[in-house]
């Protein structure tokens, strides 16, 4: 383990960290978030035939033409296919070629679909990471209480875990607009994934954090960034352990389900590795930066 926390591996993660940051930032910006049809407006191919279908023959042949969000059953012989930033010449071209591909279509029509569930969206994760914000301050000042920090140190100590939080979060986003380009559509099935990696990376902040508490309990540490050290001096096997535990209880109930699933598990896999290399690498460096700003004569004159 001591080979892993040299000074030059330690920078080459550290810069590996940063660059995905700011692809990821970009990747926002620019590609944002293939939100599926439960959040985003979309246009709709509605279309009936003379004969029974299966819903698995319709979609692959839609997509011939342009990238599917979402295929819909109604009865036996009628389907609904929802498409995302096309326009009404495309989506013309596009009922044209699926009556050329597909026989005994009775009908077929597009019409506009509108949702308001993106705002809702975009409220419920406020609420969820306010919530959370607020329940691990408690826990991180509970936990430093009676730890001989002084204000400015449990202040810096709890900037820390915001901070690798925040890093982990955006990265996380990055990956899923990447994702997006690569035509993951982000239903339903897709945010409860994201949420789960959501939670992994919290469960690594409290885990470390038990960690810490247990050492400033029964070991002598020479200041904070000891304990730090110290962490992942004593508890990496346990860290190793735990992400490979949470890499299967977590992914291999995903790959049996469907293939946007099956994309989603890639995701929590990158959540499981980002979290190790933030115990590893980012978490001790962020400490080091906020405590030197906060044991800044400034600071502790203001807090």
């Amino acid at each position: 383990m001591a080979n892993l926390v040299t000074k030059s591996k330690t920078k080459i993660a550290l810069i590996s960290i940063l660059v995905l940051f700011v692809i990821s930032i970009l990747s926002i910006v620019i590609f944002k978030l293939n939100l599926g049809v439960e959040y985003m407006d979309a246009t709709v191919i509605s279309m009936k035939l003379d004969h029974e279908e299966l819903m698995s023959n319709i979609g692959p042949k839609a997509e011939n033409y342009h990238s599917v969000s979402k295929v819909e059953k109604e009865g036996t012989n009628s389907f609904n296919i929802y498409l995302q930033g096309i326009s009404q010449e495309a989506t013309d071209n596009m009922m044209q070629n699926l009556k050329s591909d597909i026989s005994g279509i009775v009908s077929i029509k597009s019409y506009e679909y509108f949702t308001a569930r993106e705002k809702a969206l975009t409220a419920r994760a406020e609420i969820l990471i306010g919530f959370g914000i607020l329940c691990l301050s408690i826990y991180i000042f509970a936990n430093i209480k009676n730890k001989k920090f002084n204000r400015a140190q449990a202040i810096a100590l709890w900037g820390t875990q915001m901070g690798v939080i925040l890093v982990n979060v955006v990265i996380l986003l990055g990956l899923a607009s990447f994702l997006g380009v690569l035509n993951t559509v982000m239903d339903t099935n897709f945010w409860s994934i994201f949420l789960l990696c959501i939670g992994i990376i919290v469960v690594y902040r409290i885990y470390e954090m038990l960690k810490e508490r247990m050492i400033l309990k029964t070991l002598e540490v020479d200041g904070i960034e000891d304990v730090s050290q110290k962490v992942i001096k004593l508890y990496w096997p346990e860290f190793v352990f735990i992400s490979c535990f949470i890499a299967l209880v977590t992914i291999l109930p995903l790959v049996v389900l469907s293939t946007n699933i099956l994309k989603g598990t890639f995701m929590v896999l990158f959540t499981i590795i980002m979290s190790l290399a933030s115990v590893i690498y980012l978490k001790p460096y962020i400490q080091e930066q906020f405590l030197k700003v906060f044991d800044s004569g400034f600071f502790k004159k203001k807090i």
